[in-house]
Parts: structure tokens; C-alpha cells; sequence
């Protein structure tokens, strides 16, 4: 049971219970503007932002979009009837992680979270959706050259990861499973969260050395996310062997 709106996912959870009434189900988010009310504490939303099927809160740490039945919400749910039937999904996210889960980079609409292991977090909301990306984007990279100069890693121990829509001939990467490579977990879930899914075969996601890396032709997304050196082996391989081929 919800008993707080702490980011998209509880706003998303308290959106998708059942209306008790048809009158409610037939409000939206545009209803409810003055506030949600959870557990005694009301959440006003933004007024300017929201719309009949987009609801952002005011104070711009959550937002959740209606994905109609039928219509695949990017995985976010994580489970084949929540990401095809109607319901309310988070709208706009970003994660990753380094060293196992050891420290991290979130963004949740215009919030963007820094966090470790050591129980540190640095949460700061943006003005505009534009700075809290930019933010994210910035910490990320950050967090990531603090985490291959701790471990003597070089620009070569990471790996560039790519969400692709359609062919993408030329392109200087490989599908993971052909060089033997897994996708591991939060690289699975980023992916989901735009637009990989089983019921979509043109989405696939393909994997560089971050040295190799260049232009992807139909790239939805990329990210960067550390990579042993067995992987990265892997992948210089398969990538010498195709281009002899």
C-alpha cells in the first residue's frame, strides 16, 4: 500500500487503482490539478504541465503518462500485462549504476539523485525537464571516470550500449548475443524503458567498446555502463572478425 508519492512509480501505483465510481473514471489529470491525496498528505499538480493523459506533480518529482491498451509502455511495469493493457506508467526516467550497485545516477522527471552505497544522496530538482537531462547526463559521465580511475580502468573497460530501431548497416557495433556477451539487468531495464520488447522485433540492442564507438544509424537511446574485460575481449573479436568479412 502506497502511503506517500516519493517518484513516478508510487504516483503511477496510486493512478492505476481502481476508480470506485464511473464519474471518477471518467476524470483525468486534469481534475485533479488542486492536488491527489495520499495518506492524508495532498500532492497539488502542475498546472501548466499537466495534461488529460500526462500528470506531473508540482513540485516536479514525478510524472506518469497513460499508456493505452494495447500500445507497449516501454516496460517500465516490467511484466507483459501491466506493459500492454491500459494503465499509467512512470513518463520520463533515467539509471545507472557502477561497481554492482556500489553508487548511481537517477533522474525522475526534473529530479536528479546522486547516491552510494556509504548512504549518501544529493537530490536536486531542475527548473526545466532540458536542465535536469543535461544534469543527468553530466553526473552520469562524471560518476563514470570516478569509477574507471578508482579501478585503473582505462576509456577501453566500458561499453557503449545502444537501443536501435530498424537496420544500421556500417554500424561499428554488435548484437551482445553473437560475441557471446549478456546484457546484464540495468542495461535490460534502461533498454525496456525505451522501446525493447519481444513484441517489437525492428527494436534491438546492439554493444561497442566505448573506444569504438561512432555514430549508430536508427539509435533510439545509448549509455554507457562498465564492462569486464572478458566482455570487452569479446566484443573486440567479433568486431575484427566482421570487419574481414
Amino acid at each position: 500500500m502506497i502511503t506517500s508519492i516519493s517518484d513516478s512509480h508510487d504516483l503511477a501505483t496510486v493512478l492505476n487503482v481502481e476508480p470506485l465510481t464511473e464519474e471518477d473514471a471518467a476524470e483525468t489529470p486534469c481534475d485533479w490539478i488542486e492536488g491527489i491525496w495520499v495518506a492524508g498528505k495532498v500532492y497539488p499538480l502542475d498546472a501548466t504541465a499537466t495534461t488529460e493523459t500526462l500528470a506531473v506533480l508540482a513540485n516536479g518529482t514525478a510524472a506518469v503518462e497513460w499508456s493505452p491498451e494495447g500500445k507497449y509502455c516501454g516496460g517500465s511495469h516490467r511484466t507483459a500485462v501491466w506493459s500492454h493493457s491500459g494503465h499509467w506508467c512512470a513518463a520520463d526516467t533515467d539509471s545507472i549504476t557502477f561497481g554492482d550497485e556500489v553508487r548511481g545516477v537517477t533522474r525522475d522527471w526534473r529530479q536528479v539523485t546522486v547516491w552510494d552505497s556509504n548512504g549518501h544522496v544529493d537530490r536536486e530538482v531542475y527548473d526545466t525537464l532540458d536542465e535536469a537531462h543535461a544534469a543527468y547526463d553530466r553526473e552520469s559521465d562524471q560518476m563514470g571516470k570516478e569509477w574507471r580511475d578508482e579501478h585503473g580502468n582505462t576509456e577501453d573497460e566500458s561499453a557503449i550500449w545502444s537501443v536501435v530501431r530498424g537496420e544500421s548497416p556500417g554500424a561499428r557495433a554488435v548484437i551482445p548475443c553473437a560475441a557471446g556477451v549478456g546484457v546484464p539487468d540495468d542495461v535490460l531495464t534502461w533498454a525496456e524503458e525505451h522501446g525493447l520488447s519481444s513484441d517489437d522485433p525492428d527494436v534491438y540492442l546492439l554493444v561497442t567498446p566505448r573506444s569504438q564507438a561512432d555514430d549508430v544509424l536508427g539509435e533510439v537511446a545509448w549509455r554507457e555502463f562498465p564492462m569486464g574485460a572478458d566482455d570487452l575481449s569479446r566484443l573486440h573479436v567479433k568486431l575484427d572478425a566482421d570487419s574481414n568479412l
